[in-house]
This record gives C-alpha cells, sequence and structure tokens, in this order.
C-alpha cells in the first residue's frame, strides 16, 4: 500500500510539474502577443499623427483657396471688362502681383522673373504652362486687376 501512495504521488509530482510548465509556456506566449499588441498600438498611433497633420494641413490649404476666391468673387464684377482689354506686360505685371505670384518692379518688361510668375500662376491655375499670357490665362489673371 505504501508503494501505492508513493507511485501515485510521483505520478501526481509529475502532473503538476508538467502543468506548471505548460503555465509557464501560456504565460510566456501571452506576454509575447501582449509586446505585439502593443507595438501595433504604438504603429497606429503614429499612423494617427500623420493622418491628423494631414488632415490639418488640407484644412489650411481649403481656407487658403476659399480665401483667394472669395477674393476673385469680389473683384469678378470690377474685372469683368478688364478681360476684353489688351494684356500689356504692365497689366500682366500688375495682376500677378495682386495675385501675389510676382515680386518684382512693375516696369512692363516681360522678363525671367515675370515669365517664372506667369509659368507658377497657370500651374496653379490648371492651365498650359508655356509662360505665355493667352486668353484663357488672362481671363483668369485680369480678375487680379484692380480698378484702373
Amino acid at each position: 500500500m505504501n508503494g501505492q501512495r508513493v507511485g501515485l504521488l510521483g505520478l501526481m509530482a509529475v502532473m503538476l510539474a508538467g502543468c506548471a510548465s505548460q503555465r509557464a509556456a501560456q504565460t510566456q506566449n501571452l506576454h509575447m502577443q501582449m509586446a505585439q499588441l502593443d507595438g501595433r498600438v504604438s504603429i497606429l498611433e503614429n499612423h494617427l499623427g500623420l493622418i491628423e497633420d494631414k488632415a490639418w494641413n488640407q484644412r489650411e490649404d481649403v481656407s487658403y483657396l476659399r480665401g483667394r476666391v472669395e477674393g476673385m468673387q469680389s473683384n469678378f464684377g470690377a474685372s469683368a471688362s478688364a478681360t476684353t482689354t489688351k494684356p500689356t506686360p504692365r497689366r500682366i505685371q500688375t495682376a500677378l502681383k495682386n495675385a501675389g505670384y510676382y515680386t518684382g518692379n512693375v516696369d512692363g518688361k516681360v522678363g525671367p522673373q515675370t515669365k517664372q510668375a506667369i509659368k507658377e500662376f497657370q500651374r496653379t491655375h490648371r492651365l498650359a504652362v508655356d509662360g505665355k499670357v493667352g486668353s484663357k490665362t488672362w481671363t483668369q489673371l485680369a480678375q487680379y486687376l484692380s480698378a484702373e
């Protein structure tokens, strides 16, 4: 009978040891899964930050463009007749300066700085970028002329 008890105790000890090692393995596995989840949460937080920054910049862009459109709308009546007049170099420079594309002196000479301003204006307004003020460019640009 003592032998049976020792055998039974030995069997119970082996089973408990197995349970303990299995429990340790499960605990280690859970710790690894938690570390992986923490890493994923960190990555998602970084992505969210980038998305929030992008959304903020887009709101700023929209606000800027809204102001530009409102400015064009308020000048539309005054500039409608300007589109029917010939675009002289001085008028082109004045309109570019009013629109914020030209920073040089309004001297009536279409030099490199004026051509670059024309191209940037055309790019922004989705026109053909050729540095020349044709009818489509002038229709858009003349809206920036103030009453002369």
